[in-house]
């Protein structure tokens, strides 16, 4: 039985194409690598994101307060 390792499509395009296509997988590589470390920071802030949440929203009302 044949079993595929790695998956690849054969896309012909010219250098436009294939610029948008690189920057946009580059962009969601980002992406994933900061929600991976959001995600590790936040398991390892004693505080529950509800909790985190509450106080910016309590710091943004304080720094908004006109006398």
């Amino acid at each position: 039985m044949f079993v595929q390792d790695e998956l690849y499509v054969l896309l012909y395009a010219n250098s436009s194409w294939y610029l948008f296509i690189r920057l946009y997988h580059m962009f969601c590589q980002r992406l994933r690598d900061i929600r991976r470390i959001a995600d590790a920071r936040q398991r390892e802030s004693s505080g529950t994101f509800e909790s985190s949440c509450e106080q910016i929203v309590v710091l943004v009302s304080r720094n908004n307060v006109v006398n």
